[in-house]
């Protein structure tokens, strides 16, 4: 920024350039941001706008002055993008001038800048919910004991099968028997009916931390509510794709699906960020004198969005596709889809619960918690009468 710098001592001493990063308060009411401060025997100011250069707050504000905190933010990110420009007010209008070949980058880089600041606050974080997690998870557990005999209690010979093998043939997800005789509450049952002891402790420490995750993220009962909703779409999808002799049962379907709702939650929180402006960035000319597009805002959100999802197909791939026999990864794979899509459906239900207050919130999510535990049951009663 160019001055001419007057001293009440001696004679002006012609123009010259100073170097403060400071805003500068004159004495008629004016105040200019310059780079040094001005020499004990005080100043007179006047700004020299250059040639050709371009009011910015007029484009940004033209109604009403922008107010002096708000200001201070915009000059912060030009300082931040390195875009030279000139500050000073004169009364209620301030004023910010820019070269004009830099007017355009501005606009993008303050608009941008706006468009973070204007987004909503993001949802309050649902809490821990490691207890409420590792209740739901218990639960399976003491049914399976239950039903293997490990406890002094057991079950009664009517309605439960005798055998600890027939249960799967009975309750466990029948291709045939789901799709011709439309016994479609098996999608639900088999989610709660494990093989042996290992494929009920892999499923449960695999569930331990995605569950928490998923919970700490959506709350405790829109998570079990995602996990149960995920599991049973994707056996019916299971069932509807595999070939007629096709079986199936285990949790690993609705862990799944919490795994796809993660990354879906994570997709959608990112994306966010990502700034909403109706200016794209500027090109970026290469050395070559060739202009190349700066990807834009489009090409941010995408990268954004594929990122989370990305890392889950990882997952899936590592922990879902393994070569043993007894593993169905096309339930894993169905799993996933519908914890992604369940994900997605679930957004104007989550954004109107956590706009409740703290204990309408909590009153919610108790209230998901249990209707998902009264699903999985209501469909273990209707099979067993229909018995």
């Amino acid at each position: 920024m160019i001055f001419a710098i007057r001293s009440q001592r001696r004679k002006p001493a012609g123009i010259r350039t100073t170097r403060a990063k400071v805003p500068l308060r004159l004495r008629d009411g004016r105040v200019c941001r310059i780079r040094s401060p001005f020499h004990r025997g005080g100043a007179a100011c006047r700004v020299r706008v250059p040639r050709y250069w371009r009011a910015l707050v007029p484009p940004l504000s033209p109604e009403a002055p922008v107010p002096e905190r708000r200001l201070n933010a915009w000059l912060l990110v030009l300082e931040a993008k390195k875009i030279p420009h000139v500050f000073f007010s004169n009364g209620e209008y301030p004023s910010i001038y820019i070269p004009a070949l830099y007017e355009e980058i501005a606009l993008h880089e303050i608009r941008s800048f706006e468009g973070e600041r204007d987004m909503p606050i993001a949802a309050p974080p649902a809490g821990d919910n490691m207890a409420g997690v590792l209740l739901f998870l218990s639960l399976i557990v003491i049914w399976h004991a239950a039903r293997w005999g490990w406890l002094p209690a057991r079950l009664p010979s009517p309605p439960f099968p005798p055998v600890a093998q027939d249960w799967a043939g009975m309750f466990g997800l029948d291709v045939y028997r789901a799709r011709s005789l439309h016994e479609w509450w098996r999608t639900v049952t088999a989610l709660t009916l494990h093989a042996d002891g290992p494929h009920l402790a892999g499923n449960v420490t695999f569930g331990l931390f995605f569950c928490i995750l998923l919970c700490r993220r959506a709350g405790l009962g829109l998570g079990i509510a995602l996990t149960v909703a995920a599991g049973v779409l994707g056996n019916a999808g299971n069932a509807l794709t595999r070939e007629a002799y096709a079986s199936s049962l285990g949790f690993s379907t609705a862990l799944f699906g919490a795994m796809g709702s993660l990354c879906a939650l994570a997709a959608i929180d990112s994306s966010r960020h990502c700034p909403r402006s109706a200016y794209p960035p500027p090109p970026v000319v290469s050395s070559s004198g060739a202009s190349g597009g700066g990807g834009g805002v489009f090409s941010a959100l995408l990268r954004r969005l594929a990122m989370p999802l990305a890392a889950g197909m990882a997952l899936l791939g590592i922990t879902g596709g393994s070569g043993e026999a007894r593993v169905d990864y096309a339930a894993h794979i169905w799993g996933f889809c519908c914890g992604l899509l369940c994900a997605v459906a679930s957004l104007p239900f989550e954004r109107a619960l956590f706009a409740l207050d703290s204990a309408r919130r909590a009153a919610s999510q108790a209230i998901l918690f249990v209707t998902s535990l009264a699903a999985v049951v209501g469909a273990w009663c209707y099979a067993l009468l229909i018995r």
